[in-house]
C-alpha cells in the first residue's frame, strides 16, 4: 500500500485456512495482522486459487482501511534485479524475464484490470522491487493473477512467448464470453 513516499507491505500472514484441496484446484486464505501504511491503517484477507496446469494463480484480496482518499496498491515483483522488466498498464500486464543461468530462465508475471491502473509515478522500481500500481476499488476487493514459469519445462521458449502468454491471458480476462439464452 502506498503511504507517504513509499510502499508498505503486509508482512507475513498471521493465520491461514485451507478451503479446498482437490486434485485439480487448491484454495486457501491468508489473514494478515493490521499494519500501517503512512497515515493509513490496513488489514487484509487474501484468497489464493491454484489450478493445475496454469502458470498464473488467481488472487482475491479484501483490504479494510482507514485512509483518506484513494488507496494505491502495488502489485509487485520483488527481488528480481538481473533481467528484463516489462510493464504495460494499458493491457494490465507486468512481466519479468531473468538472465539465463546454467539452470535456465525464471519468469514472473502479474495480470490485473487495466481500468484500475494508477499513475505511473507509483510504478518504481523501489529498491529491488517493481510495482504495477492500481487504485483499490471502493469496496476494498481486488482480484489479480500472478505466477511464473521456468524455461526448463518447455512451455515458454523466450521472453516474447512469456509476455505474449500474459497479454493473451489479460485480453481474455477483459473480454469474457457472454452467453445469451433464448427465453
Amino acid at each position: 500500500i502506498w503511504g507517504g513516499d513509499e510502499y508498505h507491505g503486509s508482512g507475513n500472514f498471521q493465520s491461514w485456512e485451507l478451503l479446498a484441496a482437490g486434485p485439480e484446484r487448491t484454495v486457501f486464505e491468508l489473514t494478515y495482522a493490521p499494519w500501517s501504511a503512512g497515515p493509513c491503517r490496513i488489514s487484509e484477507v487474501r484468497r489464493i486459487t491454484l489450478d493445475v496446469g496454469r502458470n498464473l494463480n488467481r488472487i482475491d484480496t479484501h483490504l479494510r482501511h482507514e485512509c483518506a482518499g484513494p488507496v494505491i496498491v502495488g502489485l509487485g515483483i520483488g527481488n528480481m534485479t538481473f533481467g528484463l522488466h516489462l510493464q504495460d498498464p494499458k493491457a494490465g500486464v507486468m512481466s519479468y524475464w531473468s538472465e539465463r543461468t546454467d539452470n535456465g530462465v525464471l519468469a514472473c508475471g502479474v495480470v490485473y484490470d487495466p481500468e484500475l491502473a494508477a499513475d505511473a509515478a507509483y510504478a518504481g522500481p523501489f529498491g529491488d522491487s517493481y510495482y504495477s500500481p492500481v487504485v483499490l476499488p471502493a469496496d476494498g476487493r481486488l482480484t489479480y493473477w500472478a505466477g511464473g514459469a521456468w524455461s526448463g519445462n518447455g512451455d515458454f521458449a523466450d521472453m516474447q512467448a512469456w509476455h505474449g502468454h500474459l497479454n493473451e491471458f489479460a485480453r481474455l480476462l477483459n473480454a469474457p464470453i457472454k452467453v445469451l439464452l433464448p427465453r
